[in-house]
């Protein structure tokens, strides 16, 4: 039977980490999922170990383990989407863990709104533990979209998102030869120019930003990045976007494009907004150079 719901999980070299995910997902309250384990090209473990629990057929759920030349996290999750069959999908990191409600939970919500063709997905809270969230919703449930309620209203933090499988494969994460990160904003801003999302005040997922990982790493990732740099601040950009944020986009653009080693004048013209993007050109050069 197709499940409702896909957990993906991309992974590199995380075979010590992944028996807490897995057992998370073990202990689910419903079991309308599938559990897709992305190997973005490990060097341990990592598909010995998945593949002994995909063969237990004693679990509620089916464990599918696909593996690609490491690329990075952005491009096992294009990488995934021959092999999602749930209509909806929610990306669940190799270092973190599900509360044991949260599939349960997540369906009884997307029951709701399912249906309405300019919903893209809900948003849920990520937390430290079950009672310290890494971002601030308000309201119990609030419908409207990433670009007005998490862009232009600054709430920052990470979030648990269920996004519409279609929707997923609408918005492909551009890939550059010799780079491996792009920021996932890519994904959700685009989805927001076009699609709503309900959010919701609950938390549902448990995060451990540990060293190594892609949220401690940042800046660094970024700068080797540099294309994925630029596809990431180009979508925020568009004039939707709050001045502020347009601004510092516009300067990360900048920044990036001087790293790619390119020119004053391409940098300007491969922006699609070439007014701001001239104007911040200065601080795009000092952030270069200030960040080595």
């Amino acid at each position: 039977m197709q499940p409702e719901l896909t957990v993906l999980t991309p992974t590199y070299n995380r075979a010590e980490l992944l028996p807490k995910c897995y057992e998370s997902l073990r202990a689910q309250t419903c079991f309308d999922f599938e559990w897709l384990i992305v190997d973005d090209g490990s060097t341990d473990n990592t598909e010995e170990i998945v593949n002994s629990w995909a063969s237990d057929k004693s679990v509620g759920f089916e464990t599918v383990y696909v593996k690609k030349p490491n690329g990075g996290k952005h491009t096992a999750i294009n990488f995934s989407s021959k092999y999602i069959r749930g209509s909806v999908v929610l990306i669940l990191d190799s270092d973190d863990y599900l509360t044991s409600d949260a599939v349960e939970t997540v369906l009884k919500y997307w029951k709701d709104y399912s249906g309405d063709g300019k919903i893209c997905g809900l948003s849920f809270l990520k937390g430290y533990d079950l009672q310290t969230s890494t971002a601030k919703f308000g309201a119990e449930i609030q419908r409207s979209n990433h670009v007005d309620f998490r862009v232009n209203r600054k709430i920052n933090g990470d979030c648990c998102e269920i996004i519409r499988t279609d929707v997923l494969k609408e918005f492909p994460f551009p890939e550059f030869k010799g780079e491996k990160f792009l920021g996932e904003n890519y994904l959700w801003v685009n989805a927001g120019l076009k699609y709503d999302t309900v959010y919701i005040n609950k938390i549902i997922y448990i995060c451990e930003y540990l060293e190594g990982g892609l949220s401690r790493q940042g800046r660094a990732l970024r700068i080797k990045s540099p294309h994925g740099g630029m596809a990431s601040s180009r979508v925020e950009l568009n004039k939707r976007i709050c001045l502020s944020r347009r601004i510092k986009s516009a300067a990360l653009y900048s920044c990036y494009g001087f790293a790619a080693g390119m020119s004053v004048r391409d940098i300007v013209k491969t922006s699609g907004h070439p007014l701001i993007v001239s104007l911040l050109l200065p601080l795009g050069r000092f952030l270069r150079s200030y960040w080595g």
